[in-house]
């Protein structure tokens, strides 16, 4: 499924799972992760749309785009929870691991 991808080819019958797996492991695959550029406190610590805002402001031009283009996934996923079961919470603890390498570097 990845190679098609790569070539640009979208499998009429592709698995939604499939997709959501490369999705992920492409972020997991990064030399650095989206948030990398925050410390872990600064994230934990932001509770409105607001802190959002201002914190992705802090981040590179590409981290900043990679993180726009996921939640704006995100967002049309959460869309559908009728038929998919995925709220915001849900989307975020499946998605959020893959958007640091920060875990992965300290254990």
């Amino acid at each position: 499924m990845r190679d098609q991808l790569n070539r640009g080819i979208v499998p009429d019958d592709i698995d939604v799972h499939c997709l959501a797996g490369l999705i992920k492991a492409w972020f997991r695959e990064l030399p650095s992760g989206v948030l990398d550029g925050l410390s872990p406190v600064q994230v934990l610590q932001c509770n409105t749309e607001e802190e959002s805002v201002e914190l992705v402001k802090q981040l590179k031009p590409t981290e900043s785009a990679l993180l726009s283009w996921a939640i704006d996934l995100m967002a049309d996923v959460v869309e559908e929870e009728e038929l998919n079961k995925m709220n915001a919470r849900n989307i975020a603890m499946v998605f959020a691991p893959n958007m640091t390498q920060v875990s992965s570097h300290t254990v």
